[in-house]
């Protein structure tokens, strides 16, 4: 089997996240969308503040962030 190489992700300035069920009620994950071009960027394989936080460290350059209400990425849950 051929393995194709995925695209570099580009580090939007405007970021929306939002959680999805790759199985609801039991396995979900984050989506993360460059909200200026209107495409997704990456899929977080779960929809913990810790995680997005790593995402964040490892691409600089994100000026806004824009999420629902969940509180799982709320100022209590991520800290930048």
């Amino acid at each position: 089997m051929r393995k194709t190489a995925l695209p570099e992700v580009v580090t939007p300035k405007v970021l929306g996240v939002d959680d999805f069920a790759f199985k609801k009620g039991q396995t979900y994950g984050t989506i993360l969308v460059d909200l200026e071009k209107r495409v997704p960027v990456d899929l977080l394989p779960d929809r913990e503040g810790k995680t997005l936080e790593e995402w964040l460290k490892a691409h600089p350059g994100v000026e806004v962030v824009t999420r629902d209400r969940s509180h799982r990425f709320g100022p209590g849950e991520l800290f930048l």
